[in-house]
This record gives structure tokens, sequence and C-alpha cells, in this order.
């Protein structure tokens, strides 16, 4: 709640000293997370279960832009949990586990390459911080009947920085839809990189 509270502010501080300086966007979008597999590196006793297959999850979040053909931007998300499997690689024996919900925030900025009253394509890029929410100790049983005590990361409020591509398409002057593809970084205790694709709505004033 508070990562949520101090990005409403800074919006609002955003809207307020940039108003009048160029067109400003607001918008409203659902996403998916392609997170990639990953190999944190075998231990015996230590670290068992280290391989984690490729897995997604959902989420949906807000973000206002302001500028002409160099813009800058505030984007809150909202992202649910998954499902993922963790396999021993010495027997090969494997674990489905939950991924954690999270809330993060980011500071964008961006440029136009080619921009109409219709049409908007740009490079976009950004960096902020993850929260991690309710993240717990759970003890999982793995298929071939063992328990599996799995912990929390120690670092709960990740940085993470993102690059990527979008597009508007405006009906009218006031509102549009846009989609976007970016490839996302998150450094936690184990760097998790992963491809985002967003698709929604966006209004211009």
């Amino acid at each position: 709640m508070k990562l949520l509270k101090l990005m409403l502010i800074l919006i609002f501080c955003l809207a307020l000293t940039t108003w009048g300086y160029g067109a400003v966007h607001f918008y409203i979008f659902g996403k998916a997370n392609f997170n990639n597999a990953l190999d944190t590196g075998y231990e015996a006793g230590t670290n068992d279960f280290s391989t984690q297959a490729a897995y997604s999850t959902y989420g949906a979040g807000c973000g206002l832009i302001t500028g002409s053909r160099i813009f800058l931007g505030l984007e809150i998300h909202y992202n649910l949990n998954g499902t993922t499997t963790l396999t021993d690689p010495s027997d090969n024996d494997t674990v489905n586990i939950d991924t954690y919900k999270y809330a993060s925030g980011f500071l964008t900025l961006g440029i136009n390459i080619v921009q109409s009253t219709r049409f908007r394509l740009y490079i976009q890029g950004g960096g902020g911080i993850g929260y991690g929410i309710k993240i717990e100790t759970k003890t999982y049983t793995s298929s071939l009947g063992f328990e599996t005590i799995i912990e929390p990361p120690k670092n709960k409020t990740p940085i993470i920085g993102f690059g990527g591509l979008g597009l508007e398409v405006h009906f009218s002057r006031v509102i549009g839809v846009m989609a976007q593809g970016r490839y996302q970084y998150l450094a936690s205790d184990d760097a998790q990189p992963a491809i985002v694709a967003m698709g929604g709505l966006v209004f211009s004033f």
C-alpha cells in the first residue's frame, strides 16, 4: 500500500509540473509475464531444487506519460501469482510451487519513432521497484513424496528494469488502444528475466 500511495503522489506531481508541456496520455492495461527458466546452482542439502521451469503470470496496471517527441511517465503494476515447477537434478524429483503476488512502480522514458494524430510507434524503457505481497515460507510435497520447504526471497523489494516497443492507435482525439512488448529484468536473489506483453486503453488530453 505504501508503494501504491507513493506512485499516486508521483503521478499527481508529474501531471501538475508538466501540464501543457505536451500531449498527456493516461492508459490502463492488462498484462502477461512470460518468465524464463532458471538454474540457480545445485547444492546438496542447501539448494536441491535448483532448476526452475518457465512460467506465466498475469496482471494489470495504469500509467501516465507526458511530452511530445521525448516523453516521461510513471506506471503502477499489480501482478498475480502463478505456478512453476522446481526440479532436483540429482534424482529428477519435482515440486510444483506457487509464485508470489507483487506490485511494482516504474519511472519511464520514451521516444516517438512515428507519430501522427491517429498513430504512434515508440520505444520506451524504465526502472523501478517491486514489492512482494504476503511473502512467507511454504511447505510442499515433491513428486517422490518428500516434504520441501521453500523459503521466501531475502530481497522483498527488488529493482526492476525494462525496455521495449509500444504502439498506440487512436479512434478519436480522446481515446485509443495501446499494445507493448517488453524485455524485463528483475534483480532479486536470483535474477529473473521475462518477456512482458501489455494491451489496453489510452486516453489523451
